[in-house]
């Protein structure tokens, strides 16, 4: 079977230009590819950005995204010639008629420019080359915790397009590559991982999804120009020492969006004296077992996943001589989920001999120094943890399952060996007092020589996790009608047309509130919660500042 499988665009290409190959496109590429289909990739992000900066499409020929009467209009068959001409400039020159399927992915970052462009494209393919498509990505996932919100859009889908996927999609791909075309398939008893329905009461249902899967990525096909960073020639260098000091805080010391910035601003003018390298994406375990109430993870449907030691050793081996760089990021859960795996892991590298650099997340709870020692050796840079927050009492609210001692220690650790400590924390927990709070700002100014950086987030209602779906044990009652998909989308076009950075993009996850039993509602709660946000922001490291600052006056010298 012949297939193109098609990565929608999104905003932040706009503002960081892109950092990492697509690492969801390459892991579904690489599973069709091994089960015979002939496969070509298209990170859409790239064809926007050309386009972007060629002034093809600028930002008022995509203001389109956020309306909602034009977007559903098209999805029903309403002619439009703007949609039209921007489907045209995404998809010159791929050659898609006489496919057996095409695959859309909308990513998974929660922001309504992949997600709509990715339904567009879909039905604009459809409709042009008589294609059958199917359609996946996180954000469909996203989409069906918030039915009530946008009961529109689905019915619009539904109506559009009979191949809609939640949950990890490379199986369901390769069955509907092979049976789309047969008539009456797939039927009421239809077993395709993670098929979307439309019940005749308006409820949108799916099949069970299918289980995560360890597999490497295959890049092959993609420009991979895009996504060079460039760094200092080591090999080359006066002081190798040096260089190398220099090159892992760029690409592991910043904070993601200043590595990426940096990557854009660099690939627009390449340094002199400087070589291009790729950073490649790889996930080798899904799922959690801690279930802290406020995650995702706490709806314990999906399996641990956890890949083989030296099959992973494999892939890095791989993927390193394939594409000629030692540095990884990791997208695990959390890297040390299983301490066997981690020594298995470490003692692969070693004897392999491989001088590999890599950052993944991880949890504080089973790291001693032995462990983290071991780490270290194998080529670890950064680990991100979630701390959350600086108070014990809040700590146990949310099954957090661990200690400021215990996270204290390990940040001692990671200081020792020189490993830089990353902390995920949140603000604005149910019932998160004063106090709680100036227990995280003390925590988080008293420990400034240990954290490299934190990054703050305001807390959330998940529908899917504990506290979503058992609120009034967290002593909360869920508020849902704060907002509209039309208002959502007005919010989103004003942060847009605005030019504001993407510390300011609406989080489009936030659409529940939720008032306190006995205590603020939630308007008080946001009002306070985002306060507090800001003086967080404003504890960050000024080297951090200051280097965006000298990017910035860089980038407006060359473009």
């Amino acid at each position: 079977m012949k297939m193109a499988l098609l990565l929608s665009p999104s905003e932040q290409t706009l503002h960081t230009g892109l950092s990492l190959p697509p690492g969801t496109l390459g892991v579904l590429t690489a599973y069709q590819r091994a089960a015979g289909h002939t496969v070509d990739q298209y990170d859409l992000d790239t064809d926007l950005l050309r386009a972007h900066d060629d002034g093809v499409l600028r930002g008022a020929d995509l203001e389109f995204l956020y309306d909602r009467d034009r977007v559903l209009g098209y999805l029903a068959g309403r002619p439009d010639p703007g949609i039209d001409r921007f489907c045209d400039v995404l998809l010159s020159g791929k050659p898609l008629a006489g496919l057996d399927i095409v695959g859309v992915s909308l990513g998974g970052s929660f922001s309504w420019m992949p997600i709509h462009s990715g339904f567009l494209l879909a039905r604009f393919v459809q409709d042009r080359f008589g294609v059958p498509v199917a359609i996946g990505g996180n954000n469909i996932y996203y989409l069906t915790l918030f039915q009530d919100v946008y009961r529109d859009l689905w019915n619009a889908l539904t109506r559009a397009f009979r191949f809609i996927i939640v949950g990890p999609g490379h199986r369901s791909l390769d069955e509907i590559a092979r049976h789309a075309h047969e008539p009456g398939w797939p039927g009421a008893s239809t077993t395709v991982d993670g098929l979307v329905a439309r019940q005749p009461d308006g409820r949108i249902t799916f099949t069970p999804k299918a289980r995560a899967a360890v597999l490497r990525p295959d890049f092959h096909g993609l420009d991979l120009s895009w996504y060079r960073h460039w760094i200092e020639d080591e090999s080359t260098a006066a002081d190798p020492a040096k260089a190398r000091a220099a090159n892992n805080e760029q690409l592991f010391k910043w904070p993601p969006t200043l590595t990426q910035y940096a990557q854009r601003v660099y690939h627009r003018n390449p340094p002199r004296g400087r070589i291009p390298t790729l950073v490649i994406p790889y996930t080798f375990n899904y799922h959690c077992p801690y279930a802290c109430a406020f995650c995702a993870e706490s709806d314990r449907t999906d399996p641990l996943v956890i890949g083989e030691a030296e099959r992973v050793v494999d892939d890095l081996e791989y993927l390193s001589a394939e594409y000629d760089t030692p540095y990884f990021y990791f997208y695990n859960n959390y890297f040390n989920l299983s301490k066997s795996f981690v020594k298995k892991f470490c003692a692969e590298v070693a004897r392999r001999g491989l001088r590999i650099r890599w950052q993944d997340c991880a949890r504080f709870n089973n790291l001693d120094l032995d462990l983290l020692t071991r780490i270290r050796d194998s080529g670890c840079q950064t680990l991100w943890f979630g701390m959350e927050t600086g108070g014990e009492r809040l700590m146990k609210v949310v099954n957090k399952r661990l200690t400021v001692d215990r996270v204290q220690a390990g940040l001692d650790l990671c200081r020792r060996l020189g490993i830089w400590a990353n902390l995920e924390m949140i603000v604005g927990f149910p019932h998160e007092t004063v106090h709680d709070f100036a227990r995280t700002v003390r925590f988080l100014h008293g420990h400034r020589d240990l954290v490299n950086y934190f990054q703050a987030n305001r807390y959330f209602v998940v529908p899917s996790s504990t506290m979503g779906r058992q609120p009034e044990a967290f002593g909360m009652t869920i508020v849902r009608d704060l907002y509209t998909y039309e208002s959502l989308l007005a919010q989103n076009l004003a942060w847009f047309r605005s030019g504001r950075d993407l510390t300011t993009m609406p989080n489009n996850f936030d659409i529940y509130g939720f008032d306190e039993v006995g205590g603020r509602d939630h308007a008080e709660i946001r009002r306070e919660g985002r306060k507090r946000l800001t003086l967080l922001h404003d504890m960050q490291r000024p080297e951090f500042y200051e280097t965006r600052q000298m990017l910035r006056m860089l980038d407006s010298i060359v473009h």
